[in-house]
């Protein structure tokens, strides 16, 4: 776990923030005055998104961007974005551009605003139809990725043999990992890939995600070593924490399969030590293992945390399905996991604003 003396060493005191954008075969770095703004926001249930402002030098004279590169700024161009400070830049986001808008107005000028998305995007194209029998989620991601030739730089899919690792092991969790996890039947009718695979993530409590230049689908790390301490007064501007004492008294989750075609009734269930409310759901699953690991992540939804607001000076660490430590804000210091994180840089320097899960707190 990295405390606030290990980053402010790591980041040779926090000045100045720096950042690398590197665009097709361009590269702009903060030396480069017309980057006026950076924004980059990314999410565990969302596409990560970038914006880049840009005063270009608008001419009103000859009505134009005097110093623009058109060439350079043209939709669908690789775009990726690292900050920090020094010489320790971190990739923030991996993408390609999906919109160039300008924007004219008497108090500010003129400016070109750049969005990019990350590769997620793609997997909500075209709408198809197909299925798998007797074989993994694991599998059924590897498949749907060649399939649809989306050739990501690289690629987590936990339990699945040769594909990367998190920097951050597991911890303790519950559940088969995708790799592991056996599936009797999965169909895809007139869905797109991302719809599929985010099918399968919320049935069986799975995360599907870009980080950096990284997809993973995996079990989230709520309960892995924290990456960061983060304290009040120091690292943590501001923060808005809710008291976790409207959680459900869930002990256990029973699931009943919804179709019942089998001759043997097909059931799992998931428990845990607090709690006493027993709630039953139907879905469609053809095993028991299958129902056990769905039980497992409705138990785990009914259970989970508020979420939080928080703000702290730029911290390319502070990334998203990263578990953090809080401490200097009484009951409210604990375990909290990252689900949003916004890196915002500007004339009003390097900010980083999180919506956090209440883990232990």
């Amino acid at each position: 776990m990295t405390d606030f003396e290990a980053l402010e060493e790591k980041y040779d005191g926090f000045d100045p923030p720096r950042f690398k954008i590197e665009v097709g075969d361009h590269t702009f770095t903060d030396a480069d005055a017309r980057i006026v703004g950076i924004s980059i926001d990314t999410a565990l249930s969302e596409t990560n998104r970038v914006e880049l402002t840009i005063d270009g030098g608008f001419d009103p004279g000859l009505g134009e961007f005097a110093e623009v590169d058109w060439d350079c700024w043209t939709i669908g161009t690789q775009l990726d974005v690292r900050m920090g400070y020094g010489d320790e830049l971190e990739k923030l986001f991996h993408g390609a551009i999906d919109s160039v808008q300008s924007r004219f107005s008497t108090e500010g000028g003129a400016v070109l605003q750049i969005s990019g998305l990350d590769p997620r995007n793609k997997l909500m194209g075209n709408e198809v139809d197909d299925s798998w029998e007797d074989t993994t989620v694991g599998a059924v991601v590897e498949d749907v990725l060649e399939t649809g030739e989306y050739d990501f730089p690289d690629v987590n899919v936990e339990g699945v043999e040769g594909t990367g690792k998190d920097r951050i092991g597991g911890g303790d969790m519950v559940g088969e990992t995708p790799g592991d996890l056996t599936v009797e039947k999965v169909f895809q009718s007139d869905e797109s890939h991302y719809d599929i695979l985010s099918k399968l993530a919320d049935r069986f409590g799975y995360e599907l995600f870009f980080r950096g230049e990284t997809f993973h689908y995996r079990r989230p790390r709520w309960h892995a070593e924290p990456a960061l301490e983060l304290e009040y007064g120091r690292s943590l501007r501001s923060f808005a924490p809710y008291l976790p004492g409207n959680r459900r008294d869930v002990g256990t989750v029973v699931v009943t399969d919804s179709e019942g075609t089998s001759k043997e009734p097909i059931s799992g269930e998931a428990r845990r030590e607090e709690g006493e409310e027993v709630v039953e759901r139907t879905a469609r699953v053809g095993s028991e293992v299958e129902a056990e690991a769905h039980a497992h992540a409705v138990l785990r939804e009914l259970t989970l945390g508020p979420t939080n607001e928080a703000e702290v000076l730029g911290l390319p660490d502070l990334r998203i399905g990263r578990p953090i430590k809080v401490t200097g804000v009484g009951t409210f210091s604990g375990i909290y996991y990252v689900e949003e994180s916004t890196h915002r840089l500007d004339s009003a320097g390097y900010t980083t604003k999180a919506t956090v899960r209440t883990i232990d707190a």
